[in-house]
């Protein structure tokens, strides 16, 4: 437990260096005043979701290749993972499921617009 606690640590850290500010990726606003304020919330929690986002998305794209790679250390809890999660998804549907978490990785710490095309490839 303590070196997944570390561990989420250290990925949270690497999300929040590599990562594009928030403001950069969404128009919003923490103004009081400002109707649709995001004030509830703040900066802090902002993007304290956005480095999850990034975190969940990475470790996804490699629960996806540890699922597929007979020689990976953790392939058996890689599969009981994306198989709880995903409710045993065929090979076509992991292949979605990498392609938009690399996406989304990507959207995160590049802000490139061209990785939010509906497309699957």
């Amino acid at each position: 437990m303590l070196v997944s606690g570390l561990l989420s640590i250290v990925l949270s850290s690497l999300a929040d260096a590599a990562r594009q500010p928030i403001g950069t990726l969404f128009q919003y606003s923490v103004a009081e005043n400002d109707a649709g304020s995001c004030k509830k919330y703040g900066d802090d929690r902002l993007n304290r979701i956005l480095d999850d986002v990034y975190t969940l998305a990475t470790q996804n794209s490699q629960a996806m290749v540890d699922y597929g790679d007979d020689d990976a250390d953790k392939q058996d809890a890689a599969k009981r993972l994306v198989n709880v999660m995903f409710q045993r998804p065929s090979e076509d549907e992991r292949q979605i499921v990498t392609s938009m978490s690399n996406r989304i990785s990507e959207l995160v710490l590049r802000c490139s617009i061209e990785l939010i095309s509906p497309s699957t490839s």
